[in-house]
């Protein structure tokens, strides 16, 4: 698994309770993680589809 793939959903599952882990918050978590410099892709646009892509596989494991 890639290694900042990784970073991002501990991050995500660290920082957010279950009742926390909507979209809306994903979008705000996106934004943390761009500014934070923890960032998927140079573009901001499929940094954020990354991201996204990757919380949605810790709602399937």
């Amino acid at each position: 698994m890639n290694h900042k793939r990784q970073a991002v959903q501990t991050r995500w599952l660290d920082t957010r309770q279950p009742a926390q882990r909507t979209g809306n918050e994903g979008l705000i978590f996106s934004d943390e993680c761009w500014a934070g410099g923890l960032r998927l892709a140079a573009s901001p646009s499929v940094h954020y589809e990354l991201v996204m892509a990757a919380i949605r596989r810790t709602l399937i494991n």
